[in-house]
C-alpha cells in the first residue's frame, strides 16, 4: 500500500478471545512502530473490541469474548440474577485493557503527542509478556504488572506501575453502579490521594479526590474502615457514591 499508492494505514484488530488478548493486543502496536521505522505513515491503531459483543458464528459463546471487558452472562454459568430475574453483566476487567492503558500512560510520558514509543512497549512486554521474535512462544513477563485490592464485592481496586513516569495507575470499580473509572495515587501537602476520573451521563470529563492511607498491605479510602488483606487479594475500603 505505502509503496504502490503511498497511502496512510490504519490498524486493527481481527478479535481474539480471552487466552490470546494480550497478545493479540500488543504485536499490532508493535508492527505499528516497525512500519513507522520503516517509513510508513501510520494513522493508528483500534483494538476490537471495548466489551464482549454477539458474534454470528460463536453468539455469545466463550469464543467470541474479543472485549477488553469482558461481560459475565448466563453462558458463564452465572446463576446470580437481579430483582427482575436478569444476569447482572458484569463488567471484568481484562489483562489486555491494563496493558493497553500501559502503553497510552508511557507513550504520553514520553512524548507530548502520545504516540505509541517503542520503550513505552517494552515497559509493557516487561510486565505482561509478548510473542517470541518468529511468533512461536509466548515469552512470560519479567516482573509483575500490578495488584487488586478488593471490599467485599463494594468495591475493587488495581494499582500498577509505568515505568517512565514512576507513577501507580490503575483502575476503579463501583460494584452497585457497574462502573469502571480511572484511578491515580498521588501525595499531595496531606498526604495520600486517590484520584477517580470518568465521564458523566453528559460526556463531560469529572473527577473526584478521595483521601487514603497504606498500611500493612491494606488501603484505607475516605469514610472506609480497614480491612485486612486475605491471601494474595489485600483489603480496600472506600465511601460509595
Amino acid at each position: 500500500m505505502r509503496r504502490t499508492f503511498g497511502a496512510p494505514l490504519g490498524g486493527t484488530t481481527r478479535g481474539a478471545h480471552q487466552e490470546s488478548l494480550l497478545n493479540e493486543l500488543v504485536e499490532p502496536i508493535a508492527l505499528k512502530l516497525r512500519l513507522g521505522t520503516d517509513g510508513a505513515n501510520v494513522l493508528g491503531y483500534m483494538y476490537w473490541s471495548l466489551i464482549d459483543n454477539w458474534e454470528l458464528q460463536e453468539n455469545y459463546r466463550h469464543q467470541s469474548q474479543f472485549g477488553l471487558f469482558h461481560i459475565e452472562r448466563d453462558g458463564d454459568g452465572n446463576a446470580i440474577t437481579d430483582s427482575n430475574g436478569n444476569p447482572p453483566l458484569h463488567r471484568a476487567i481484562t489483562e489486555g485493557a491494563l496493558a493497553y492503558q500501559q502503553v497510552i500512560e508511557e507513550s504520553r510520558a514520553l512524548d507530548t503527542d502520545g504516540k505509541p514509543l517503542a520503550q513505552a512497549l517494552d515497559n509493557a512486554q516487561e510486565t505482561f509478556g509478548a510473542l517470541s521474535a518468529d511468533g512461536t512462544q509466548i515469552v512470560p513477563p519479567s516482573r509483575t504488572h500490578g495488584r487488586f485490592w478488593e471490599d467485599e464485592g463494594k468495591v475493587t481496586l488495581y494499582l500498577g506501575y509505568t515505568k517512565a513516569d514512576d507513577k501507580l495507575i490503575g483502575m476503579i470499580y463501583r460494584h452497585d453502579a457497574g462502573t469502571w473509572h480511572r484511578a491515580d495515587l498521588a501525595f499531595d501537602a496531606q498526604g495520600l490521594l486517590l484520584r477517580e476520573s470518568f465521564f458523566d451521563d453528559s460526556g463531560a470529563a469529572q473527577s473526584r479526590d478521595i483521601r487514603a492511607s497504606y498500611d500493612n498491605g491494606t488501603f484505607t479510602l475516605t469514610g472506609g474502615r480497614a480491612v485486612p488483606g486475605l491471601g494474595v487479594t489485600l483489603g480496600c475500603v472506600m465511601e460509595t457514591a
